[in-house]
């Protein structure tokens, strides 16, 4: 009776070993070849989202506010100037994230006195301070509250991709 445990607890530890052994050798010849499909794809992918996100959009050089100019007109440059920075499947028109911009902006936004001008100038004082970090969610703000329907942004443009996003639409003007 040992006999026959023993040889049944090998026979099935073999097949178990074996069934193992197959199963791992697909799952590795597998993982090596999709990869490089996927690698591809994801370079595809990245080049296509590059040059999307880097377009030329009829990029302005200069605010077109003044001290004159309503809430929704501040606004829609604010929201112009974000497309430097981030990422959205739909941007329409851009206006440089210029030091100067952003200067003249807060000047503007001191004068007024409308629902939501001190989130504005809250926006403005981080990007005149070089904080840009959460210039998605100021987008996204600016952009929900002018009742946008396409185009939320969902990142934050890589240094290359700003770069080129501002070589694309602001200096090939001068």
């Amino acid at each position: 009776m040992k006999k026959w445990i023993v040889t049944s607890s090998i026979i099935i530890g073999a097949i178990v070993f074996s069934a193992a052994a197959v199963f791992i050798t697909f799952i590795v010849l597998e993982d090596k070849e999709q990869p490089k499909e996927s690698k591809e794809m994801a370079q595809v992918e990245a080049r296509e989202e590059f040059k999307e996100q880097t377009k030329y959009m009829g990029g302005e050089v200069t605010l077109s506010i003044s001290e004159v100019s309503d809430k929704n007109s501040i606004m829609e440059d604010m929201h112009k100037m974000t497309h430097q920075k981030v990422k959205s499947d739909e941007k329409w028109g851009a206006i440089e994230m210029s030091q100067a911009n952003i200067d003249k902006l807060i000047e503007i936004l001191k004068l007024k006195q409308f629902e939501g001008v001190d989130r504005l100038k809250e926006i403005a004082m981080e990007w005149k301070a070089g904080d840009f970090s959460k210039v998605v969610n100021h987008h996204n703000h600016i952009w929900r509250t002018q009742g946008g329907t396409i185009g939320v942004a969902y990142g934050i443009m890589s240094p290359e991709e700003e770069e080129e996003f501002v070589k694309n639409n602001f200096r090939e003007q001068e």
